[in-house]
């Protein structure tokens, strides 16, 4: 399973979750920081989910 975070440029700002897990319901937090630990500034990102034979995309509007 892999979750990751993009701008809107598509620029890869945080890898959120990367490894195997069992199938199952889970729950992920993010502390909607990059891979510097900077805090992201207010905008869109994309939220997307992979899996072997599955992912989704997802729109994320962050306002602070």
């Amino acid at each position: 399973v892999e979750i990751k975070a993009y701008d809107v440029s598509g620029r890869l700002v945080r890898r959120i979750l990367s490894g195997t897990k069992e199938p199952g319901i889970y729950e992920v937090s993010w502390d909607m920081r990059d891979m510097r630990e900077r805090r992201l500034p207010q905008g869109i990102y994309f939220i997307r989910m992979e899996t072997e034979g599955y992912r989704k995309t997802r729109k994320l509007l962050l306002l602070r």
